[in-house]
């Protein structure tokens, strides 16, 4: 029972997707690739400079059960907030679980 505890975070796995608008360009969106049951854990915060302003970075760890699908191309939606996966890896090496790293991002882009 405490096993299931640990997964109690519901993420959404978002792939890449390119769409057209109403004047047939093509834009980028992200689509739903699956939704799971996540554990998740802060795992460092600091400060990096982007285009010469300090962004904070939040980084996590998830730990989810195996799906060949999710890559680092893949971002996760929690809530409201967004992650972009940085790495991705087969705990045991067995296709059971598997862990994400990924930082946290401040828009939706």
């Amino acid at each position: 029972m405490a096993r299931r505890q640990r997964y109690r975070h519901q993420i959404v796995i978002q792939t890449p997707t390119d769409s057209q608008n109403a004047y047939g360009e093509l834009t980028a969106s992200w689509a739903t690739l699956l939704t799971v049951w996540a554990a998740m854990e802060s795992t460092a915060a600091g400060e990096t400079l982007e285009a010469g302003n300090q962004v904070q970075q939040n980084r996590f760890l998830f730990e989810v059960y195996y799906n060949s699908g999710i890559t680092s191309k893949c971002r996760i939606k929690y809530g409201s907030r967004y992650f972009d996966i940085e790495g991705v890896y087969d705990i045991d090496n067995r296709g059971r679980k598997m862990r994400i790293t990924a930082v946290e991002t401040d828009e939706n882009t």
